[in-house]
């Protein structure tokens, strides 16, 4: 019922923002990125071919072989050029990249006294990084996709600190205050949540429509089948995640990855995630 709800609101996604974000406009991916975008999706695109897209961009360049080099992503050895990344990597993880750096990029960087970006993204790369080891058990094949889908769950959240009502910033400090969940907070005063909105800037994105639905379903339960469950599950962790919380050890045993298990990916990501975050930043 709650995703039937979901899909019924997100069907007009620019008339949904403007009644969130007023007149504000969301900017446009580079061409540079809807063109290497397209050729990944392509098979019958090369390595070399998705290579030159990329380099005709130098900044995305550099950010794609940094990231593909961080411990977070776990490449098997160092990566030193474009070609041999996509070689290495396979167009799905690479894109998992591009489309995390070209969000990133698009998101603005607002300053407020309840939002950091640095901690935003430390965040956001944990639960991405934790996501992507708990897939290997669960659904190794689509380990990439829950990579992008925890790292991606919280966009909204920098749009409506930036854009969104004045008194966001009092419901972010009530959340990191520890005075209830994210989702539960926007909802009693907005009547929606940075999920919902999420997934409406998914849409007006034209981003993949599964990655959309996870964005938007991602607190509910049970998730809509598009949001992964290694996605699914990291999407409990707190907003500073300073430890691994009994719930989620209890739902990740449901799913059959051990407690054991559960806390070690979290303990990892901890670590690995640290420069990864200050690549999305």
């Amino acid at each position: 019922m709650l995703f039937r709800l979901i899909r019924k609101k997100r069907a007009d996604p620019q008339q949904a923002l403007r009644k969130v974000l007023g007149e504000y406009r969301l900017p446009s991916f580079r061409g540079v990125i809807l063109q290497a975008l397209e050729r990944l999706r392509d098979p019958t695109t090369t390595a070399t071919e998705v290579a030159d897209v990329i380099s005709a961009d130098p900044g995305l360049s550099v950010k794609v072989l940094a990231t593909v080099n961080s411990a977070a992503f776990s490449a098997r050895r160092p990566v030193d050029d474009l070609a041999q990344a996509v070689a290495l990597l396979g167009t799905s993880r690479l894109e998992s990249i591009i489309l995390s750096l070209a969000v990133a990029q698009a998101l603005p960087a607002p300053r407020s006294s309840a939002f950091e970006a640095a901690s935003f993204w430390s965040l956001a790369a944990k639960r991405a990084v934790a996501a992507r080891s708990l897939a290997r058990y669960l659904h190794r094949a689509q380990a990439a996709e829950a990579f992008t889908q925890a790292l991606l769950q919280d966009l909204a959240v920098p749009l409506l600190v930036a854009h969104g009502p004045t008194d966001y910033d009092l419901v972010l400090a009530a959340w990191r205050a520890g005075e209830g969940p994210l989702q539960e907070l926007e909802r009693g005063r907005y009547g929606w949540d940075h999920a919902e909105v999420g997934g409406w800037v998914c849409d007006a994105w034209k981003l993949p429509a599964r990655l959309g639905a996870a964005v938007a379903g991602h607190h509910a339960q049970p998730p809509p089948p598009e949001c992964l469950p290694a996605a699914a599950l990291v999407a409990r962790l707190g907003p500073d995640a300073p430890g691994v919380p009994p719930d989620f050890v209890v739902a990740a045993e449901a799913l059959g990855v051990a407690a054991d298990r559960a806390e070690a990916a979290i303990a990892e990501s901890a670590d690995e995630a640290a420069r990864l975050a200050s690549l999305f930043a």
